[in-house]
């Protein structure tokens, strides 16, 4: 089973989409850290307490050591959040999958070659492994186009025409 570790930005709009149950249907180990999970408002926690307690999504927790690697990596990649860091080196450190819509954070996988993808790439896998059926992916991935205005418009409207026509 695929590892991959989850940012904030693609926990948050997740639950904003109100698929986080379908997210956990995906053929995945589910983790993140205690970094971004803290990071979520109270709103965007909830849907995800419940799979954190039983763990289907497991938080890395840090070491005092840890937690001093990790300021000394934030400081040498000062354009990444605490949040972005301790993201990318847990996925780095258990060699999972990075889920980011973060460009700053993408950018620095992909020059390190760690394999990285977002939330369109969720709903290819939505639609291909039949977790949403078409029709409610273009329906989800328009809203997604009113709450996250940083997404390639290009990319999502391709997509949803595709999945209107079949």
């Amino acid at each position: 089973m695929r590892v991959v570790v989850n940012d904030a930005n693609i926990l948050i709009d997740i639950a904003k989409l109100d698929l986080v149950e379908q997210f956990f249907e995906l053929p995945f180990e589910f983790h993140s850290t205690q970094f971004i999970i803290e990071e979520l408002h109270p709103h965007q926690y909830t849907p995800y307490a419940h799979h954190i307690k039983n763990n289907v999504l497991l938080l890395k927790e840090y070491t005092a050591e840890e937690l001093s690697d990790l300021a000394e990596f934030q400081r040498e990649h000062n354009t990444l959040s605490e949040q972005d860091c301790s993201a990318y080196r847990h996925a780095q450190e258990i060699g999972a999958l990075l889920l980011t819509g973060d460009k700053n954070l993408r950018m620095l996988a992909e020059e390190n070659k760690l394999e990285v993808h977002g939330i369109i790439w969720l709903f290819d896998l939505f639609v291909r492994q039949k977790i949403v059926t078409k029709k409610l992916a273009v329906k989800k991935l328009e809203l997604l186009m009113t709450i996250n205005k940083r997404l390639p418009t290009v990319e999502l409207e391709r997509r949803i025409r595709s999945w209107k026509r079949s």
